[in-house]
């Protein structure tokens, strides 16, 4: 059975990510304010997370992470502090 990810956007920001068996996420428009959109697409069990990169959907992978996190010049992930 395929998993979906449904990306919803707002203001050209992810505002939330839903992840079940169900082929269309616009159902879940209701729980969001006004002018949000929903993307669906086929959800991978290497995605840990997606981003906007250019206004477009990415999937972005724990390797991802790790490679940003080990980058002194990537300041796009942070390490939570105290």
């Amino acid at each position: 059975m395929k998993q979906y990810a449904h990306i919803i956007k707002k203001d050209n920001k992810i505002t939330a990510i839903y992840n079940n068996y169900v082929d269309n996420g616009n159902e879940l428009l209701g729980a969001h304010p006004t002018g949000s959109t929903s993307t669906t697409i086929e959800h991978l069990d290497t995605t840990f997370t997606y981003e906007l990169v250019g206004g477009n959907i990415t999937p972005v992978t724990m390797q991802d992470m790790y490679d940003r996190m080990n980058d002194p010049e990537d300041t796009s992930v942070v390490i939570p502090s105290e």
